[in-house]
């Protein structure tokens, strides 16, 4: 045990430092068991070394302060109490930085030079390190992982089971609970849950839904109210748009999917187009094929291999 004043090395029963005289400053998991749920907010688990740097803007710099836990061990950066619990096992640690409106709290970790800022809400076991960002009213929650250079803003969120990292975008109400990376966008209210991964240069938006085991991968562009679910693949320059769906183990490559257009089962599309109330299902594989049914009328099945009207 450490003074957070002066760095002196205090005995555990001691109540002030035997070198500056100020009061010893107990950890969480010393406080009596007999004080009160209300009161135990009073104790403090780290303080102000009096280091101090400037973050954000150059035009509108804003002053921060480094923390030391109460154990001697010293954090990161914070601009104000207000963004870092006493309660919990939270911490804000190596040149990490919170400030601004954001808070961490739970047992949330933010590490290394990780940066946290705006209304942010980091909480319950989520992780941060690497140089990844947040901001804006984004929440991160769960036993969420957030590393490398990815950026989360707008009032996206983060639950737990995710993993993003890379140089991956999160943005205004996008939902992840998979793992998105490399340098894929995620924005609007798309979603990304389950084991769904999103990577390389695919960019999902609008009311889009990656679930499953799904991957869209490659320069990949994914909208409207369109769904990727189970085993499938969508990859290289493919576009899935409108109601489109793509489930079971179908790959899209270089594939256009429009209107109420579905692929299903083993189908392996190679540039191709569909659109219209159009579904392919079974297995067999598709080359450069431009296919399209008005929604009144019955669409293409292709089964087994063989087409069918």
């Amino acid at each position: 045990m450490f003074c957070v004043y002066c760095g002196q090395q205090v005995s555990n029963g001691a109540r002030f430092c035997s070198k500056c005289g100020k009061p010893r400053t107990p950890r969480p998991d010393e406080v009596p068991s007999n004080v009160p749920t209300s009161t135990r907010k009073y104790y403090r688990k780290y303080d102000f070394t009096g280091e101090t740097k400037t973050v954000g803007e150059k035009k509108h710099p804003i002053t921060v302060y480094r923390i030391r836990r109460s154990d001697g061990v010293l954090g990161g950066w914070i601009q104000s109490e207000e963004n870092l619990s006493h309660e919990g096992n939270c911490w804000v640690g190596d040149n990490a930085v919170v400030y601004e409106n954001a808070k961490v709290e739970g047992n949330a970790q933010v590490l290394e030079t990780a940066d946290v800022h705006g209304q942010a809400h980091i909480y319950d076991d989520a992780v941060l390190y690497g140089s990844c960002s947040v901001s804006g009213t984004a929440k991160v929650r769960g036993n969420a992982k957030l590393y490398e250079t990815c950026i989360v803003i707008g009032n996206a969120g983060i639950y737990s089971g995710a993993l993003v990292h890379g140089n991956a975008s999160i943005m205004e109400e996008a939902c992840i609970s998979g793992e998105v990376y490399g340098e894929a966008l995620i924005a609007d209210h798309a979603v990304v849950k389950d084991s769904a991964k999103v990577y390389e240069k695919a960019y999902l938006r609008d009311n889009a839904e990656i679930s499953g085991n799904a991957q869209v991968h490659g320069k990949s562009d994914i909208s409207g109210h369109a769904k990727i679910g189970g085993r499938a693949e969508v990859f290289g320059t493919s576009t899935v748009s409108d109601y489109g769906k793509v489930d079971g183990c179908a790959r899209c490559e270089n594939t256009h999917i429009t209107d109420d257009a579905c692929l299903y089962d083993e189908i392996w599309a190679q540039y191709c187009d569909f659109s219209g109330y159009v579904e392919v299902y079974g297995y067999g594989k598709l080359f450069n094929k431009t296919i399209y049914r008005k929604i009144t009328e019955r669409g293409i099945l292709f089964h087994d291999g063989v087409e069918q009207v």
